[in-house]
């Protein structure tokens, strides 16, 4: 396509997509807007390893009300119950396709990734402009169910997270939006996107 500089805006699963970007086309990310990514921490820390199929046969077992619980507990939604149901809508659609065993794997796959390739410990490397947009409720970590009861709420502190890690990193820094959790994006879109226009108008 002969791009010779982007702008990478990564959502959610950011720091590692960020990270593989950033090693494979260093000369032509120009910018990275990392929004409430995961991965700011090394999840094998706290959270023991879980087979492959055993993740598999639990998230084949969700319920819809089990998602939706999930996505309001997980990513401590401030959304209304209506604007949460296209999510879980999208998700159980797929089950009667052809397709859902292969989706299913994929995404357990990549879950699978994120425990066992931490890349925290590459985010400082990171050279080009980077601004992080963080829920200041956002408390996400995934595997976070299945750590010792005790070492549950030293996770996810996202926030934190990402503020200590932009003093690591040469032209960073951290913007946390008040009163909103994981899909910040949604929650707060006017402050979001005054934040990320700013960001990319420079």
């Amino acid at each position: 396509m002969q791009i010779a500089k982007a702008i990478s805006s990564r959502i959610r699963w950011a720091a590692c997509s960020a990270c593989v970007s950033r090693s494979a086309y260093p000369d032509r990310i120009g910018h990275l807007l990392l929004v409430a990514p995961i991965g700011l921490e090394d999840y094998r820390l706290y959270v023991p390893p879980t087979p492959t199929e055993k993740i598999l046969e639990n998230e084949d077992k969700l319920t819809a009300e089990g998602y939706r619980k999930q996505l309001e507990t997980n990513y401590s939604l401030k959304l209304p119950p209506d604007q949460v149901t296209p999510f879980i809508d999208a998700r159980f659609n797929i089950k009667g396709s052809s397709e859902y065993p292969r989706w299913l794997r994929a995404f357990v796959s990549s879950a699978q990734l994120i425990y066992r390739e931490p890349v925290v410990h590459e985010i400082p490397l990171i050279t080009q402009p980077t601004l992080f947009i963080m829920g200041a409720d956002d408390h996400n970590a995934p595997g976070k169910p299945n750590a010792p009861e005790a070492l549950r709420p030293k996770m996810g502190q996202n926030a934190e997270l990402a503020k200590a890690l932009v003093v690591r990193m040469p032209d960073a820094k951290a913007e946390v939006i008040p009163n909103t959790g994981h899909l910040v994006f949604l929650e707060a879109p006017l402050k979001f996107n005054e934040l990320m226009l700013a960001f990319l108008s420079k």
